[in-house]
């Protein structure tokens, strides 16, 4: 019995799992701690990774409307990830206009884009497509290489 444990543990299918479901919490801690060794809190990661998700769902499902099936369906997935990167950067940017101009507390700040990023992304998608929580009725693409 004790084996078995110890063999389903430490199996190759296990071990990518494990990495697999890690992966979207490792890096935003990663992430946080490079600007903890900077000297700067950043309680907004949360947020920042909300709007960026739905950004680039956002983008890859409307891809397809905007350029056509056969372009959309070609550059939607790479559309999506790259304005979900851009949406982060801009949401970074804006919690350092925050703290930097206004002079706003940090832990703060990061407090309010993490409120943010959850009240704006329910609400946009309820206005687009009347369904809270829930983005399975958009037409999504996925990217060719990636397996869930």
């Amino acid at each position: 019995m004790f084996e078995n444990v110890v063999q389903g543990i430490f199996s190759a299918a296990f071990l990518a799992s494990i990495l697999r479901v890690t992966t979207p919490i490792l890096l935003p801690s990663l992430g946080a701690l490079i600007s903890d060794r900077a000297g700067v809190i950043n309680i907004g990661l949360e947020g920042m990774m909300l709007i960026s998700a739905f950004v680039g769902v956002l983008f890859s499902a409307y891809a397809q409307d905007w350029f056509g099936p056969d372009v959309g369906a070609a550059i939607g997935p790479w559309l999506g990830m790259g304005m979900g990167v851009t949406a982060a950067m801009l949401t970074a940017l804006l919690l350092a206009f925050f703290h930097l101009k206004l002079g706003a507390n940090l832990i703060l700040s990061g407090i309010a884009i993490n409120i943010l990023g959850s009240a704006a992304t329910v609400a946009i998608m309820f206005e687009l497509t009347g369904d809270r929580g829930n983005t399975s009725t958009l037409a999504s693409l996925q990217m060719p290489f990636i397996q869930l």
